[in-house]
């Protein structure tokens, strides 16, 4: 069957290859959801059927690029679309051509009326919105498959001059089968619902009306797989990858496919064996939101990195670098900006870290080296032996480019060029001094060194060009390691004088330490992963994992806050003895300082310590963890490597290990932004974020659970993307909803979380970022925005500042205009936590921009007064609630990103009876 659809694409590209002038150059397409005239709710799947069906036949042409049919439903579903919008609504095809980019779109209605069928569709130009175009079929409605295969010939020819006679018979047939393709739409929707047993038995039914329908046989087992059923699951997502192993939904059952082994916690060297095996098989299945690079990769890519990660996990580090790096160098060419290779090059650049600190050997290859090259540049300074220099010299100079400014002028901002600096196997550096070759002395150079993270290891602010070449610029307290990466900046003296400079290179001196008998130290922190590590007064490291390349005996480690200024931490201290060939141990907590208003709060518990050994999901998450509390117990819920994790505390200092919450909940897919409450009965209630949806889309789904263990089947809220939600109980025990998305905020009502009802919806001027509801004890309610306002440009730049605005209601179906309750020049990603306590409001916001949170409480006259800004701690993904029996608690996340190598650490939990020492500074 695959040769069979090779060569029917074959012939009709060979059809579709002569086309008359006006339309020879490439189209881009898309095609919309067609609108039902008549009251026959039997044929309501054709509204999106149509769509699907049609996009499918256009992807033949090579001469048309259509939008794939998840985007055009995604639009569609945010338009609210009838074919209507295509001539009649320009801000609705604004969008579209801003969205998509197409020059046609497709789109038509259709009735059905006495046992027969009439489709009539339309081509529109977008920039026009003019008809430039209409096709109709009509026949018998048993006929209507082959109508509609029929409509797409039309269509077809008249993109391409092709009479549509010689275009029909090359057209795919997926199914003939009316009443197949009827279950198949009516299990969906179902499956959307949560409703899987519900949707199997459609899927079942669509596969016996028509056994050769290959869409049935993947949604049968993936109703296998969301209820658990592997065994079975897997028998059918093999039958149905050898029917077709380039049908369009390969990589979905491939992927569900070696979850389900992963699962079963299959042993590590059979599990690297079946990713060779689907690797060789399928190497060019696409796989989607997958490695952090928001482009689908190639199954043999994915499982290379999927690999990788296993042999990492293992303690395989050498071996893992290479099959990291070679995706690396798949993904290279599809990123648009600098770090783009997500998590191949997270796992490359770490395994290469931990090899070198391990062994003392340098193993950095060409696609880890190329993630820092411009062009055909491979930037590296490799030591050969000790007591060389490095140089490496660009095959095309960087120059300052001018960029206009708002008033005509012409500004040069800045050029920067990073570099891998590679020592001789079995030394460290000891010290290094870096030399820039620039042409001109007009301008500024400052230079940085990075181990795992971006300038971890040091950096030397902007000096004179003239008085870098004569002193160098130069690195003496850094780690042990034969790895680094150094950054390089040159900026103009006078941003408006055009300095004349050009960068040619770089050259390095080192000087370098033998490593002897070695081992190795793991550090972590409890109550934070904010601080720096120095080994007998030497810099070590920064934040939690591996310290490499120590010699045999004691030693004394110092862990510091990373930023002494405002950071309400002192340092800790630890002895260690180290032996060669092994890894100790060392976990510490630092103290609070006396004068910080955290000193009476718990120092803090580090609760994801504990994670299983082996987790090979290669996903990112980034959102904040939720709490939830009672008279017995804390809960912590939180999403990590696009899994849902939880853990318990009795008594509010030790947690339970990490537990990856089983399926139906975590799956194969993305799981994110957790939010978990307990209705009056004591059953908890967990909403959160996937893409499991069938066309891969962020959708909010609800389970719920009498244990927090074993979760009810999740059932999807509302059909449309969600951005940013909250989720509480009303003074009634209803759950109350609230949701910023697209500039909207909606307000929903259910008694069961399957029923919803909508009491309040108005619009923003801003991008939103986070919401809040909060139910205060006299039974109203407070609503909090934070906006993303774009302030006025400067210049050439655009400043842009956070926004939290406060609503208020009585009975959450109105609510009062915003209130400001502060606006500050803050980063993207703050969320908001409001809790009211003993008649107060009070609001917690939390940033990135080193000012980690900061607390509001609405005072008796309804201003708001801020406290001392805490520094230094918590990050942006964070949380906090209050409950009587334990208090003020806020958890939060160290997560990953481009360039944090090593793996996201956390969550932590601090937990405090009072917050009125925050506001002592402030209490006028």
């Amino acid at each position: 069957m695959k040769r069979m659809r090779f060569l029917m694409a074959l012939v009709l590209a060979a059809v579709l290859g002569p086309a008359a002038v006006v339309r020879a150059a490439r189209l881009h397409l898309a095609v919309f959801n067609f609108q039902m005239k008549t009251p026959t709710p039997r044929w309501a799947w054709m509204q999106k059927g149509l769509a699907d069906r049609i996009t499918t036949d256009f992807t033949r042409s090579r001469r048309i690029t259509v939008v794939a049919r998840d985007e055009m439903q995604l639009l569609a579903r945010q338009l609210r679309w009838v074919p209507e919008m295509a001539t009649q609504s320009p801000d609705a095809m604004a969008k579209i051509k801003k969205h998509l980019r197409v020059d046609h779109l497709v789109t038509g209605v259709y009735s059905v009326v006495d046992g027969r069928v009439e489709i009539i569709a339309q081509i529109v130009h977008v920039d026009t919105r003019k008809e430039v175009a209409r096709k109709a079929v009509r026949g018998p409605a048993q006929d209507v498959l082959d109508l509609q295969r029929r409509l797409s010939g039309k269509l077809l020819g008249w993109f391409s001059g092709v009479p549509s006679q010689r275009i029909v018979p090359h057209l795919p047939v997926w199914t003939v089968n009316i009443a197949a393709t009827r279950a198949l739409y009516k299990g969906l929707h179902l499956y959307d619902e949560g409703r899987y047993a519900e949707a199997w038995l459609h899927f079942r039914q669509a596969q016996r009306n028509d056994p050769a329908y290959l869409e049935a046989h993947y949604w049968v087992a993936r109703m296998y797989y969301f209820m658990d059923r592997y065994k079975h699951a897997r028998c059918a997502y093999e039958r149905f990858v050898y029917m077709d192993s380039a049908h369009p939904r390969v990589g979905d059952a491939i992927k569900e496919y070696l979850h389900t082994h992963e699962k079963l916690d299959l042993q590590p060297e059979k599990l690297l064996k079946l990713y060779d095996d689907f690797s060789r098989r399928f190497p060019d299945a696409m796989i989607y939101n997958e490695l952090g690079v928001k482009v689908p990769v190639t199954n043999r890519t994915w499982l290379q990195v999927r690999s990788a990660q296993v042999l990492a996990q293992l303690g395989r580090d050498g071996e893992a670098v290479v099959p990291a790096s070679k995706a690396m160098a798949t993904i290279q060419p599809m990123r648009s900006y600098w770090g783009w290779e997500g998590w191949a090059y997270r796992i490359a650049r770490r395994s290469a870290h931990r090899h070198n600190m391990l062994t003392g050997r340098v193993l950095v290859p060409k696609g880890l080296q190329a993630h820092f090259g411009g062009g055909n540049d491979i930037n590296v300074l490799r030591f050969a032996r000790p007591g060389e220099r490095a140089v490496f010299t660009l095959k095309r100079p960087r120059r300052i480019l001018p960029v206009s400014t708002r008033d005509g002028r012409k500004k040069y901002p800045w050029i920067y060029l990073r570099t891998w600096v590679l020592a001789p196997d079995g030394y460290a550096f000891r010290s290094l001094r870096f030399d820039p070759i620039i042409d001109g002395e007009d301008g500024l150079v400052c230079c940085y060194l990075s181990m795992e993270t971006s300038k971890d290891m040091g950096y030397l602010d902007f000096v004179p060009i003239a008085q870098a070449h004569k002193d160098g610029l130069r690195f003496d307290d850094i780690p042990r390691s034969g790895v680094f990466d150094v950054g390089i900046s040159v900026r103009a003296a006078d941003a408006f004088r055009d300095p004349q400079v050009a960068l040619r290179g770089l050259r390095a001196e080192a000087e370098f330490e033998k490593i002897g008998p070695r081992g190795a130290i793991e550090v972590s922190c409890l109550n934070t992963d904010n601080f720096v590590v120095h080994l007998n007064g030497r810099l070590a490291r920064r934040g939690i994992g591996l310290i490499g390349m120590v010699p045999e005996g004691e030693h004394e480690l110092e862990f510091r806050p990373l930023r002494k200024i405002r950071c309400p931490l002192d340092p800790a201290k630890a002895t260690v003895r180290v032996k060669a060939g092994r890894i100790s141990r060392v976990e510490v907590v630092m103290p609070w300082k006396k004068d910080s208003p955290l000193a009476s709060w718990t120092t803090g518990t580090l609760i994801g310590r504990d994670y299983p050994r082996r987790d090979p999901c290669l996903q990112d998450t980034y959102d904040a963890p939720s709490i939830q509390a009672d008279d017995k117990a804390i809960r912590v819920f939180w999403s990590r490597r696009g899994d849902l994790w939880s853990s318990m505390s009795t008594d509010g200092a030790r947690f339970s290990p990490p537990a990856r919450l089983p399926m139906p909940v975590s799956s194969g897919w993305i799981e994110q932004s957790p939010i978990c409450l307990r209705d009056e009965s004591g059953r908890f209630l967990l909403a959160f974020r996937s893409d499991r949806e069938g066309q891969h889309q962020q959708r909010v789904y609800l389970c719920w659970s009498r244990d927090a263990v074993r979760w009810s089947r999740p059932t999807m809220v509302v059909d449309r993307p969600v951005n940013v939600f909250d989720l509480i109980r009303d003074s009634k025990g209803r759950l109350l909803w609230a949701d910023a998305t697209d500039k909207k905020i909606t307000i929903m009502r259910s008694k069961d979380g399957y029923l919803w009802r909508k009491l309040a919806q108005w619009q923003i001027e801003d991008d939103e970022k986070s919401i809040r509801l909060l139910r205060r004890d006299d039974g109203a309610y407070d609503l909090f925005i934070v906006h993303h306002h774009w302030m006025t440009k400067v210049r050439n730049w655009q400043f842009s500042e956070m926004v939290v605005t406060h609503h208020a209601g009585k009975d959450a179906a109105s609510w009062s205009d915003g209130q400001r309750v502060t606006r500050r020049g803050w980063e993207d990603n703050t969320p908001v936590s409001a809790m009211h306590v003993g008649g107060q409001t009070v609001l917690a916001a939390f940033r990135k921009d080193g000012k980690d949170f900061v607390l509001f409480r609405r005072k008796p006259d309804g201003a708001w007064q801020r406290a001392d800004d805490v520094e230094r701690l918590t990050t942006a993904a964070a949380c906090m609630t209050h409950h009587p029996r334990w208090g003020f608690m806020i958890a939060w996340h160290r997560p990953p990103d481009s360039e944090n190598v090593p793996a996201a650490s956390g969550p932590f939990l601090i937990r405090g009876k009072s917050v009125e020492q925050f506001f002592v500074k402030n209490s006028k």
